[in-house]
């Protein structure tokens, strides 16, 4: 009977320690992940000359000039805009087309069906990253 009580205690001693880990492993990736957000954000409200003097220090004064100098000469709410309806129309389309295909994959069944099948999983398989720089190049000879 004591054996049983003592291995259960290493046992619950060790799966709090996995979780310790597991949680500082987390908030160091969170960290990681999201300081350079916090940066960046920090450098959008300082003024030129404060980031060269100190670029990971707080702002001294807050300046929102460089957000409104980014939305009218980066035409910022134009670019939004555009961005917003391609999104939109593509969503719509790939929603309509992908569930018409999927049904068509998931249940009806013909000889190329299996096919079909790996070829669309494959699809979603391989990240975008992986075909940008061929289809940059094959776009670019278009002129």
């Amino acid at each position: 009977m004591k054996c049983k009580e003592v291995r259960k205690m290493r046992e619950n001693t060790k799966s709090k320690v996995v979780k310790i880990l597991i949680y500082l492993f987390l908030i160091l990736m969170a960290v990681i992940y999201l300081a350079p957000l916090i940066w960046m954000f920090s450098v959008s409200l300082k003024t030129n000359a404060e980031i060269f003097r100190s670029p990971f220090a707080l702002p001294e004064v807050i300046q929102l000039g460089n957000y409104i100098f980014a939305w009218t000469a980066g035409k910022l709410g134009v670019a939004t805009l555009n961005s917003t309806v391609v999104c939109v129309i593509t969503l719509v389309l790939t929603m309509i087309i992908g569930s018409m295909a999927s049904f068509a994959i998931g249940r009806m069944k013909w000889k190329l069906s299996g096919v079909v099948m790996v070829y669309f999983l494959t699809g979603m398989m391989i990240p975008i990253h992986c075909i940008l720089i061929p289809l940059f190049k094959t776009f670019s000879s278009f002129g």
